[in-house]
């Protein structure tokens, strides 16, 4: 079989054409170019840091979101500083997924650490400094002494 069912280009198929070298660029847009990149980056440098910024400020709001649950929860009949019990916690077991407080997580916690104080039936009345008081014991009664010696398990 022969070719000569391929057309003949005029140009021998063993010989590849030259292959023509691209242009160097010159010094001057090497470094515009530099300067570019280096801008770019600059760019998303400073994104960055703002992006940790905000990031940072978000996490503090949420954390004192989380505190004024606690706040809510323990001011429903507690007696409790909220702030000296918030500072050796970890706020962050008390978020759900969106990063909002768990109210139930809350609570359940506080009622932990802090139950709701049973009521009283006797009313609490304040003592108001009125009204007849007894004497107290005299510096060499015996009654003072009987004390005393109760107190430090003396016979």
């Amino acid at each position: 079989m022969t070719d000569e069912a391929t057309p003949d280009t005029g140009t021998d198929p063993a010989v590849e054409p030259e292959a023509t070298e691209p242009a160097q660029p010159d010094v001057e847009q090497l470094q515009a170019e530099i300067d570019k990149w280096k801008s770019l980056a600059r760019k998303h440098e400073d994104k960055s840091k703002a992006n940790a910024k905000a990031q940072q400020e978000l996490e503090r709001l949420r954390q004192a979101r989380v505190g004024d649950a606690f706040r809510i929860a323990a001011a429903a009949g507690r007696e409790i500083d909220v702030d000296t019990l918030l500072e050796g916690v970890d706020l962050s077991k008390f978020l759900d997924e969106d990063g909002n407080p768990d109210t139930v997580k809350v609570g359940d916690w506080v009622e932990r650490v802090a139950p709701v104080p049973e009521p009283s039936t006797t009313p609490k009345v304040p003592d108001l400094g009125q009204g007849a008081r007894p004497t107290p014991p005299g510096l060499n009664s015996s009654q003072l002494q009987k004390d005393l010696m109760a107190k430090l398990g003396i016979s």
